[in-house]
């Protein structure tokens, strides 16, 4: 009877190399997973390291004699504004307070805040793209005042804030002097004439 090639027995010395290369194959493979798991430990502990310290530099909010920071934001007509030199700074941080806002400063014009040295600044990061599309920037682009925008919430992690009130903050030779809190448009009137006697 005439095995063919499949039909016959491996010889001894073939099993063991098989064997050898089966052995092989999955310490090659064990080894390489360890390593990829010891190599992304690390990496992974220093990458939540880095995120935290990040979060805790931008979340630590701006507190009475504190240096105010320089910003950069854009307004809503896309134009950039460096905020420097502002006597109050106005912080809308939700829909409720931007709505103060715009009562209180009525129909004031960019010239007139810049010679008050009053900076309004909203933050729109949890706002919808689309709806900021579509929505908020048409209507504020109506606004005879620049309204600074904060995009990312990064932007605006510094300042004090409460829900549904704007955060008034008063700022003299760059160091924050006073920090209040207005609920109402005549409440902010109020502290914006205190602001600037």
């Amino acid at each position: 009877m005439v095995l063919s090639h499949s039909d016959r027995k491996p010889r001894s010395g073939q099993v063991r190399a098989r064997r050898g290369r089966s052995r092989g194959v999955f310490l090659y493979v064990k080894l390489h997973s360890d390593i990829r798991m010891h190599t992304r430990k690390p990496i992974l502990s220093v990458a939540m390291m880095l995120f935290l310290m990040a979060f805790a530099a931008v979340a630590d909010p701006l507190t009475v004699g504190a240096p105010m920071p320089e910003l950069e934001l854009p307004d809503q007509h896309e134009k950039m504004h460096v905020v420097a030199d502002a006597n109050t700074i106005l912080f809308a941080p939700n829909k409720a307070a931007g709505e103060i806002v715009h009562q209180s400063l009525g129909q004031g014009d960019s010239q007139s805040l810049k010679a008050k040295g009053i900076v309004y600044i909203s933050d729109i990061s949890g706002m919808p793209s689309f709806v900021t599309r579509m929505f908020a920037l048409p209507k504020m682009r109506d606004y005879p005042y620049p309204v600074l925008l904060g995009y990312d919430k990064a932007e605006t992690a510094m300042f004090p804030r409460r829900e549904g009130q704007v955060t008034v903050l008063g700022v003299v030779s760059g160091k924050i002097e006073r920090i209040d809190f207005a609920e109402s448009a005549a409440a902010l009137n109020d502290l914006v004439e205190v602001s600037e006697n």
